[in-house]
């Protein structure tokens, strides 16, 4: 038995029930009902409570209606009454925020005075007999509009119950309000104004207008109520109401993108009913303030019936807009005119507007991939020489947020582009869930908006990075869990018109997609990454593949090999290389044998080195004949190394310093300059050729070129005599020494 505190709490088995279907027989008890595979959410049937195991969270009854249906409080309340469960007209305290409201409860909620009963109006049928009544409380308070709290509940006659009513309506016969008024004015050939609310109604009716309206509100107009107006002219009035948001303030969209405008919306739902069945169907919003007002406030501000009439006759016929097919049918007969179809956004790879994957195990290199893509699309650039349509791009990172900037600054660095250069893309660093609601999903529809708006091209790309963490609680290997996720994934992608693209993990072995086998099933491409074990490229590098393993409107198997190289970006507080890697094509044709040692260098090798690199910036020569020189060698004289390595070495040098300092800190140079350069030929860094020296080529561990990569290569520069002469100044014949001054 639920405990008495709460008065609904004895709902809970049925409620869930009734929402969720059956609960799961082999983990729920007597006491205790579980739902789902492995029964992530309990109902404790003693306390007539929830909780969600996934989430960490949980509450009574009306808050899983809330969760559930988005109705809360009052909401909550109705939504149980209208399911046929028998609310008692009494105050007890609840376990949600809100208890029942009627007109004997001395409080209504927990934190706030009691509603009362402030007004009543009668549903009635053709000859007068009551049928329902809808009742109008209010507490007393002023709410955030300025107006005052209120809440409105029906009940319906019933001698049997405490105080002459039953509070629930469940069943009862929908008519329009003021029914018998109504067909007398349909009898007349009046037209009839449609308008949201009883009060309205009423107002129009005291000024001789023939109106009506319908029980429950906005978005509740039943079906039985349109043969009523059979033959009729109608006009329906719509509340200028401002958009409709979520409880945090996210402003809400219908999934075709329009703004929910909720009494522009009821009119036009009221409207589209009626077509067809009433002579003539008009649809009037009287102020477009978004300042939730409707004809009474229009009448208070000096409107007269006559200009309502007037503006009723001058409205158009209302137009049914055309069906709008939630599947995008396409019949027979149009199937060969212009429309949606499949476009490429990467060629042969990810297809627009629609949801992929791309799959690898743990250090594949699945994320620098698509950071690549992502950036590749944001730019407008081909990508591992495929077209790609230039667009904007969203990243939402929910795994290795901090690790995923650096691997972007790094794109930025190897690119040559910088924060300055305008490009489409943003990165959402926090985590989303889009598996327990709808709740954050909108909100991301709602973010996505937002940048899209800022963007300079349309967006086309929004990735989830990872499946994992997008999805908590969700079981990856029940059907039913995957099917949620997917949908809010397509949801998103209708909603902002952009691919989705989900990172996500293989299975320990790397052999398949983690997860049930719907998650194949139900995307539209695939992309899986993998490394190809014990394959490196001519530089050392471990090779890593892209195979195309799924394109439902394209060719699969399609692949291609890339590689991961080291960029640095910065330096840290103790001057310590600051990496990440970014895609790069393979160099060579690959090889299974072991990668050769890079060999290091210390740092006075490494300032020879950049000496030599920025020499070449400014006196590189052409190969003199007779020379054993590499070909394609840049080859530069010793002595302008000599002069670059001296401005690298000694840029600080006192401008008071004695000859004889100058000596000691010449011959030091000297030997170092000896010793260093006899490391690098033999480490095989750096060839020579008296007067010349040249860069290899080979590759040195930890090592970055600060010239070679940026700085424009001039034209080489001839040699001639008095370069080709050696005076001792710049190489010292081998059989003295190595090195000179």
């Amino acid at each position: 038995m639920a405990g008495g505190g709460d008065q609904f709490a004895k709902f809970a088995g049925p409620v869930a029930i009734e929402i969720l279907g059956e609960p799961n027989k082999k983990l729920s008890s007597k006491d205790e009902l579980r739902f789902g595979n492995k029964g992530s959410l309990s109902v404790d049937l003693k306390k007539g409570t929830f909780f969600e195991h996934g989430a960490d969270e949980g509450g009574g009854v009306l808050w899983f209606i809330e969760k559930q249906t988005g109705r809360k409080g009052r909401e909550a309340v109705e939504w149980l009454r209208e399911h046929g469960f028998s609310v008692e007209d009494r105050a007890s305290d609840s376990n949600r925020h809100y208890g029942p409201d009627n007109t004997d409860s001395p409080r209504s909620r927990d934190d706030g005075p009691p509603f009362r009963a402030v007004a009543t109006w009668d549903y009635v049928d053709e000859t007068g007999g009551l049928l329902f009544q809808v009742v109008r409380m209010e507490n007393g308070l002023i709410g955030k509009d300025g107006k005052p709290e209120k809440t409105y509940r029906q009940r319906r006659p019933d001698a049997s119950k405490a105080g002459g009513w039953d509070w629930s309506t469940k069943g009862v016969r929908q008519v329009p309000y003021r029914l018998p008024d109504l067909l007398e004015a349909l009898q007349q050939g009046l037209p009839i104004f449609i308008v949201e609310g009883e009060k309205a109604a009423d107002r129009l009716i005291d000024l001789g207008v023939p109106a009506t309206t319908n029980a429950r509100g906005a978005g509740k107009w039943a079906p039985e109520l349109n043969e009523f107006f059979r033959g009729a002219r109608a006009v329906v009035l719509a509340d200028d109401d401002p958009q409709a948001a979520t409880k945090d303030g996210q402003l809400r969209f219908h999934e075709d993108g329009r703004p929910i405008f909720v009494g522009l919306d009821h009119a036009r739902f009221v409207a589209s009913a009626l077509s067809g069945i009433a002579e003539d169907v008009r649809m009037v919003q009287l102020t477009d303030r978004k300042m939730k007002e409707d004809v009474v406030d229009w009448l208070n501000q000096g409107g007269t019936i006559e200009d309502l009439y007037r503006i009723a006759k001058a409205a158009p016929r209302f137009e049914r807009e055309p069906y709008r097919s939630r599947f995008h049918a396409v019949t027979w007969a149009d199937m060969d005119k212009p429309g949606p179809e499949h476009e490429w956004l990467i060629k042969g790879i990810l297809t627009r507007a629609e949801v992929g994957m791309c799959a690898g195990p743990s250090k594949s290199g699945k994320s620098f991939l698509v950071i690549d893509a992502a950036l590749a699309i944001a730019r407008g650039t081909s990508w591992f020489g495929r077209r790609v349509v230039k667009g904007g791009v969203i990243y939402q990172a929910g795994e290795g947020q901090k690790g995923l900037k650096k691997r972007i600054r790094a794109y930025r660095e190897d690119n040559g582009i910088s924060p300055a250069d305008p490009l489409d893309f943003v990165l959402l660093p926090a985590r989303i869930d889009l598996y327990h609601s709808d709740d954050h999903t909108d909100a991301l529809i709602e973010e996505c908006r937002h940048w899209a708006g800022t963007f300079r091209a349309p967006l086309e790309l929004i990735v989830i990075d990872t499946w994992a963490t997008a999805t908590p609680g969700a079981n990856e290997n029940d059907g039913k869990d995957v099917s949620v996720v997917l949908q809010r994934a397509a949801k998103l992608s209708q909603a902002t018109g952009a691919a989705v693209l989900i990172v996500h993990h293989m299975n320990a072995d790397g052999s398949k997609v983690r997860g049930h086998t719907s998650i194949l099933g139900n995307l539209e491409n695939v992309l899986i990454v993998r490394q190809c074990e014990g394959l490196r490229d001519d530089a050392g590098r471990q090779i890593r593949e892209a195979v195309v393993d799924k394109n439902k409107d394209g060719e699969d198997g399609a692949r291609f090999r890339f590689t991961l190289r080291s960029v640095q970006i910065g330096a840290d507080e103790d001057g310590d290389p600051i990496t990440s890697c970014v895609v790069a094509n393979v160099e060579g044709e690959g090889s299974d044998q072991p990668a050769p040692e890079r060999p290091g260098v210390s740092n006075n090798e490494a300032n020879i080195v950049r000496a030599i690199e920025r020499a070449e910036l400014f006196s590189s020569h052409e190969h003199p004949s007779g020379r054993g020189i590499p070909a394609g060698a840049r080859i530069v004289l010793w002595r302008d190394v000599i002069s670059e390595f001296d401005k690298i070495e000694f840029d600080d040098v006192p401008d008071d310093e004695t000859p004889e300092q100058r000596d000691k800190r010449l011959d030091a140079r000297l030997k170092r300059l000896k010793r260093s350069g006899e490391n690098l030929l033999r480490k095989n860094i750096i060839g020579r050729d008296n007067p010349y020296v040249w860069l290899t080529g080979r590759r040195i561990k930890g090592y970055r070129s600060e010239y070679r990569q940026t700085a424009p290569q001039p034209e080489p520069r001839k040699s001639n005599t008095e370069e080709n002469h050696h005076d001792g100044s710049d190489f010292v014949e081998p059989s003295d020494e190595l090195w000179g001054n």
